[in-house]
């Protein structure tokens, strides 16, 4: 955690730039917080995890202000499995979870913001990696990322 990808990571969410990523850090929830957030009627898990990660525009310019560039990262756990997932309604805003983020009119080459998202999944089975890729199908498609051989270092 918050050390950068190896490389760069390019979102359609963004409608353009390449951003370098940092995972900062995986927050475990409570279930008064699955409750708080009506996150318990997804059916996911029972714990709620905040993931926290850092993006740096280093390249190109976005159209999209306020992109939800945490779209394609799964949350695994130390075997590569997929640990958690993102509810449909994802925003995480309860009390002690994802803070409410500013609203941006646009990136700069340089700018970084940390971004917030929750994850749902078991309390036995704590996501401990991060890894991103916008093609990925399935768990095993993020393992053949660059950002899969970044996680397990």
């Amino acid at each position: 955690m918050g050390k950068p990808a190896p490389k760069l990571y390019e979102p359609e969410v963004s409608g353009g730039g390449r951003f370098q990523v940092a995972a900062k850090k995986i927050v475990k929830g409570t279930p008064e917080q699955l409750k708080e957030g009506h996150l318990d009627d997804e059916g996911l898990g029972d714990t709620p995890y905040f993931v926290y990660v850092t993006y740096t525009l280093k390249a190109g310019k976005p159209e999209v202000s306020n992109p939800d560039l945490n779209a394609n990262a799964v949350a695994l756990d130390e075997n590569g499995e997929e640990a958690a997932k993102r509810p449909t309604v994802h925003t995480g805003y309860v009390e002690g979870g994802c803070p409410v983020p500013d609203a941006y009119t646009g990136w700069d080459v340089g700018e970084s913001r940390t971004l917030c998202s929750v994850y749902i999944g078991d309390a036995a089975k704590q996501p401990t990696r991060l890894a991103w890729n916008p093609d990925a199908q399935s768990a095993d498609d993020y393992k053949k990322g660059s950002s899969w051989r970044w996680t397990t270092r």
